[in-house]
């Protein structure tokens, strides 16, 4: 048996490929771990961000319509809406007024898209500079603010809010989408490395490591998993079993069962259509003498 690794390639040797069947396969699975890693992505960074942004909108609208109601439309800012919020979610249902209920929604709204801290510090910077303007929680003059959005929103419907897990979910799809297409790409890759070379004239299988052997070095041809495509090769010197994946290479399987027939204890099997045939005929025999009796 020959496992020398340096062993030089004889040009007569043939050299497996990948399988066709394997590799359109694949790049099918590739193709939809990349769609749908693009899918996570638009949906995570703009088309769920500006429906929730969209969203806010009318919510603040909603807002600011409800202070104005009760008198309070000068007192809408929220210098600080993580704080706020906390607040109104930590108070029980039963206690928020109904314009609490509303401010809440606004401010959930907000926290869907943007972070409600960060939302603070930019209006302690605005603060700070003495900034008349106004911000995504701080009005200066909330009148022009509700004008501006009556003007904007007149005659268009509330989109459908986001729920808290809805861009998080997204970035899983493109974790999961990417994630899947960079594995195939280095599934494949390492599958096109290796490469088994079969010497038709001297029935020689050489593995991708420099392990070759013949016929008379094969102690048995275990097919346990045929029907999964694999095969285990167990060899007289005593070594590890070796698995060959007949479905990622080509013509892997035509070697195997060629030098099978080969072994020296190798048997032939049955013919399961000649028996058919077999009894097939016997059958039809039986039915022509029954038929030539009744006659």
């Amino acid at each position: 048996m020959t496992t020398d690794t340096t062993r030089q390639p004889n040009p007569a040797e043939l050299r497996t490929r990948i399988g066709r069947s394997w590799l359109r396969k694949m790049i099918v699975i590739a193709i939809f771990g990349v769609g749908l890693g693009v899918w996570g992505t638009l949906d995570a960074f703009w088309i769920y961000p500006a429906r929730g942004r969209e969203h806010t909108q009318f919510t603040l609208k909603g807002y600011l319509e409800a202070m104005q109601r009760n008198g309070r439309l000068s007192q809408a800012s929220v210098p600080d809406p993580a704080a706020e919020y906390q607040r109104l979610v930590d108070t029980p249902p039963g206690s928020r007024s109904d314009l609490e209920n509303i401010k809440l929604d606004w401010l959930r709204s907000l926290s869907r898209v943007y972070s409600l801290e960060q939302l603070k510090a930019e209006n302690d910077a605005a603060a700070a500079s003495g900034e008349k303007k106004d911000t995504r929680t701080v009005f200066p003059r909330p009148e022009f603010t509700l004008d501006d959005l009556t003007q904007k929103l007149a005659g268009q419907q509330s989109p459908k809010p986001l729920a808290y897990y809805d861009i998080p979910v997204q970035y899983l799809f493109m974790a999961v989408g990417f994630g899947l297409g960079l594995y195939l790409l280095v599934l494949v890759r390492g599958v096109a490395s290796k490469v088994y070379r079969y010497d038709p004239a001297a029935k020689r299988l050489t593995l991708p490591g420099g392990k070759s052997f013949v016929p008379a070095d094969i102690d048995e041809v275990d097919k346990r998993k045929w029907d999964k495509y694999f095969v285990f090769l167990k060899l007289r010197d005593g070594s590890p079993e070796i698995r060959l994946d007949l479905y990622r290479y080509e013509p892997l399987e035509d070697w195997v069962l060629e030098m099978e027939k080969l072994h020296p204890n190798y048997v032939e099997p049955e013919d399961d259509e000649d028996e058919d045939e077999g009894e097939g005929g016997e059958e039809a025999g039986a039915g022509a003498g029954e038929k030539a009796e009744k006659a």
